[in-house]
């Protein structure tokens, strides 16, 4: 019998989504890795490595490659692991 993992680490499914979602907003907002590594101060080395090791992002480069590509609110959200209540346009607060 295979000994597993079974337990889940948050921290680097974060770390996961963060790329994940980074790649989909470099495509849809057509920015290469050079533009996004210039935007935040890093070499694009750095950034290349950073995105292989997703846990090696400092927090204050996450949060300015979110502003840069544009982040939606509830993306931001998942990322730094805040749960949130999305209303719908006019819903009230119940």
């Amino acid at each position: 019998m295979s000994k597993q993992n079974l337990v889940r680490d948050p921290t680097k499914e974060r770390a996961e989504l963060f790329v994940s979602l980074a790649k989909y907003y470099m495509d849809l907002h057509n920015k290469k890795n050079s533009d996004v590594a210039k935007a935040i101060g890093v070499s694009d080395q750095v950034l290349y490595k950073r995105r292989q090791s997703p846990r090696n992002f400092k927090l204050s480069e996450t949060l300015k490659i979110m502003d840069y590509l544009k982040f939606s609110e509830a993306d931001r959200a998942r990322v730094v692991g805040v749960k949130v209540k999305i209303y719908a346009m006019g819903g009230k607060d119940d």
